[in-house]
């Protein structure tokens, strides 16, 4: 007892005694795996599917010893970032967009050159999946990389997305892939469908467009013969 005395005695010497050059002084600190009631009572509570979770005490709080920081040094906050937009989507979604990223939109000049002490917000009728991929389009352009060959489908919006940003780069390059996905379509009618399957393709006919599934037969999951 009389040398655990000394040496927490010894602890607190050497505590006072620290340069001020050294930041913290650290405690270690332990968990007492101690079940309430003993061990029997434990046996007691697994077998009724009641076990509590052992008391957590650090050697420090027990032994009444108080940690202190020395040279602690407080810094202040960060101040806000005035180099992005706040933009937000017509359903609720918010994008922090660097400034330079959104320069080619014209419509969004304004807040592009915003130099208040604050981050501009915006918003805009464009939902958050169409916002994304006009993101994506600009980071691809200001890397100068080629973007990627958006699906037919998404072009509409796209294209629409363009027009109200004033991104006239993002309208021309949905025209130039509705050009080419346009001549890569054709019209078919039904007896189209019927002599193609009849000479050994596979066509099908799904939402009103025609697909041609012939190459894909092998990779699919349930056989190349569960769909002719």
């Amino acid at each position: 007892m009389a040398a655990a005395s000394q040496q927490q005695q010894q602890q607190q010497s050497d505590l006072s005694s620290t340069p001020a050059l050294l930041t913290t002084q650290l405690l270690q600190l332990s968990v007492t795996d101690t079940y309430p009631g003993g061990p029997a009572q434990q046996q007691q509570d697994a077998a009724a599917g009641t076990l509590q979770a052992p008391p957590v005490q650090s050697r420090a709080a027990a032994a009444g010893v108080r940690v202190q920081l020395l040279n602690a040094i407080s810094r202040a906050a960060a101040p806000p970032a005035t180099n992005v937009v706040h933009v937000y989507t017509n359903d609720g979604e918010w994008f922090p967009v660097k400034k330079k990223l959104l320069r080619s939109c014209i419509a969004l000049t304004k807040a592009v050159r915003d130099s208040g002490d604050a981050a501009p917000t915006v918003h805009v009728d464009i939902d958050t999946l169409t916002f994304d991929r006009v993101l994506i389009f600009l980071e691809a352009h200001a890397l100068q990389r080629q973007p990627p060959g958006f699906a037919v489908h998404y072009l509409p919006d796209l294209q629409q997305a363009g027009e109200q940003l004033g991104l006239r780069s993002l309208q021309e390059y949905c025209a130039r892939l509705k050009g080419t996905r346009q001549a890569a379509l054709g019209v078919y009618s039904f007896a189209d469908v019927q002599r193609a399957n009849a000479s050994g393709k596979v066509w099908l006919l799904l939402d009103g467009m025609v697909l041609d599934v012939g190459r894909w037969l092998p990779e699919h999951p349930g056989g190349a013969t569960i769909i002719p």
